[in-house]
């Protein structure tokens, strides 16, 4: 996982791609979850959304939204 101060060097569109990347596996790790699977690292659920609430924090830092 990246260290904040990584993430804070990154352009407004990394960080909006980063977001999106992020937003795509966490919605993916709930469809396998929905679909009765077990999961084989449920804590990547965890770390890949407080991974999301950090860069959606630095994006309205820089004043940006994330793409939707």
């Amino acid at each position: 996982m990246e260290k904040i101060k990584q993430l804070r060097m990154q352009s407004i569109s990394e960080l909006q791609t980063l977001y999106d990347e992020l937003s795509k596996e966490i919605f993916e790790l709930n469809n396998e979850k929905s679909l009765h699977r077990k999961l084989e690292k449920p804590h990547l659920f965890r770390s890949k959304k407080r991974k999301r609430a950090q860069v959606l924090t630095l994006l309205k830092e820089k004043g940006e939204k994330p793409r939707e």
